[in-house]
């Protein structure tokens, strides 16, 4: 049952690899070492455009940062700025509120004294165009005028105790003041003056007299003449 290999040829087999054979497998190992370093090679260029491209997104984010964060305040400002208006427009609205409700509060009796005191005071018939805002402007004063003595300690506290005190105006006195004839004119300027008085605190300087004859009123202080010729005076130490 032994199995001997004496009849082997071994010298078939002996010969080794010729020259030619070597080459090509030279060759070989040579074409994939080359491959493997340019594959290398190509990782490696890969890598560096990648951390190229990590640093400058790194470096236009610090450069963007500082803008973003001046963009942000700007409009930060620009936000608290739109609010304060907007408190400062409702603010503003609520008084208007207020004011109308306030004159809505006022009697009839005390308009008709404002409108006639005003008309007989500083005219208002017939006004040319030329005159318009001369005698807008001597109405309002006079309005402004009667509600200065109506916050004062020294008048009475109602437009009609201010208007009929006595020897107060001359209109009232000579009965003037009872003859005029109220136009919407008149009456538009009035109102619009009481509406400024408390809303915007217009007040013809505080004065608390006024005077066309020329003459001087001893101990007061003058103030201003307006449009129509009225001087207007206050107390020395208001």
């Amino acid at each position: 049952g032994s199995v001997y290999m004496t009849d082997f040829n071994y010298e078939k087999y002996d010969k080794g690899f010729d020259a030619e054979t070597i080459a090509l497998f030279a060759c070989a190992i040579l074409a994939f070492v080359l491959l493997f370093c340019c594959w290398l090679s190509i990782l490696r260029v890969e890598d560096v455009k990648e951390e190229e491209l990590a640093q400058k997104e790194a470096f236009m984010v610090t450069q963007e940062l500082p803008t973003a964060g001046i963009a942000s305040e700007l409009a930060y400002e620009a936000e608290i700025s739109r609010i304060e208006v907007l408190e400062a427009e409702n603010e503003l609205l609520i008084r208007e509120v207020e004011v109308l409700n306030q004159m809505l509060q006022v009697t009839d009796e005390e308009w008709e004294c404002l409108y006639r005191v005003a008309r007989s005071e500083a005219g208002g018939e017939g006004v040319t165009d030329d005159r318009i805002e001369d005698i807008k402007e001597g109405q309002q004063n006079v309005v402004y005028t009667i509600l200065n003595r109506v916050h004062s300690d020294s008048f009475p506290d109602t437009i009609e105790g201010v208007v009929k005190a006595p020897g107060q105006f001359s209109v009232v006195s000579n009965g003037s003041y009872n003859k005029v004839e109220i136009t919407e004119f008149t009456i538009q300027n009035v109102r619009e003056a009481y509406f400024n008085y408390y809303m915007y605190g217009e007040n013809a300087q505080g004065a608390l007299y006024f005077r066309s004859d020329g003459k001087d009123f001893i101990g007061l202080k003058s103030l201003f003449v307006d449009a129509v010729g009225h001087e207007f005076y206050t107390h020395e130490e208001e």
